[in-house]
């Protein structure tokens, strides 16, 4: 039964044009919240403001925490970060260098004593 159900749903996404994906984990960039493939994650837009004066908008799959033991381990191996920047507290994906951030973000201290993955 379970099989069927995953083969009309897959066939009521072709044919209404959607394409199947395994969607983005917690800390990848996302575009809507239905982009985000772990449970209670959210699509929330960040913005950084980069010393430089550059100003990148964008938004990760992310989630609200009372503090970072709430934030789950990113795929780069480092612990998660539970910060307030813009007025929630939300788990964003810390970092060594850019290496540990996806692609279109960069490693950054915003003041926190960690860097953190942001848009760049």
């Amino acid at each position: 039964m379970k099989k069927l159900a995953l083969m009309m749903a897959l066939s009521a996404s072709a044919l209404s044009g959607c394409v199947v994906t395994s969607g983005s984990e917690t800390y990848e960039a996302c575009d809507f919240t239905s982009d985000c493939n772990e449970f209670g994650d959210f699509c929330s837009p960040i913005s950084a403001e980069w010393p430089d004066g550059l100003i990148v908008n964008d938004a990760i799959c992310t989630f609200g925490c009372i503090d970072s033991s709430d934030c789950p381990v990113s795929l780069n191996g480092n612990p998660g970060l539970c910060v307030d920047f813009s007025g929630q507290f939300l788990c964003y994906e810390t970092c060594v260098g850019d290496f540990d951030c996806d692609p279109g973000f960069s490693c950054g201290d915003f003041g926190f004593f960690e860097n953190v993955c942001f848009p760049r």
